[in-house]
This record gives C-alpha cells, structure tokens and sequence, in this order.
C-alpha cells in the first residue's frame, strides 16, 4: 500500500472538522513549496547577473584575505577554549 493510499484511508477515517484542517495543512505544505521554488529560481536567475560583478581578481583577493583572517581568528580562539598545546611545543 502507497503511502497516498494510507493517507486516504485514514483521512477517511476522520470527521469533517479534521478533514477540513488535513485540507488547510496540504495547502500550507504546497504553498510552502511554492515559496521554495520561487526562491531557487530567483538565485538562479540572480547568479548569472551577479557573477558580472562579482567574479573578478579584486573580490577575490579580498574573499580570500578575510577566509584567511576568519580562520586564523578561530585557530587562535579555539586554541584558547580547549586549552590545546601547539603543535611546535608538543615536539619539544
């Protein structure tokens, strides 16, 4: 048995009152997927124009400039928080 066909026999199952909110959530559920899809397709549509502006050799030496700042903070902050020894003391 399919599980549209379990769902049948179930809601079958139920007053009209429930069915009437089974019916309001499948109308949530599918409008939440509308929304999804309305969302994907607009940052499709977007990259295209975007990567014109974004894709070049300045914005990429900055990206990697701050990934680099990031990472370097949380391997600073981390060494910190758990109290870890540096590797160069370990070999000492």
């Amino acid at each position: 048995m399919s599980v549209k066909e379990m769902l049948h026999k179930e809601i079958d199952k139920l007053p009209d009152n429930l069915t009437a909110d089974v019916f309001n959530y499948v109308l949530f559920l599918e409008n939440q997927l509308e929304k999804i899809d309305f969302t994907r397709q607009t940052q499709i549509m977007s990259e295209a124009v975007f990567s014109k502006i974004w894709d070049n050799e300045e914005d990429a030496i900055f990206f990697h400039l701050v990934i680099y700042s990031l990472l370097k903070k949380d391997l600073q902050s981390s060494s910190v928080r758990y109290n870890t020894i540096p590797c160069h003391q370990i070999l000492l």
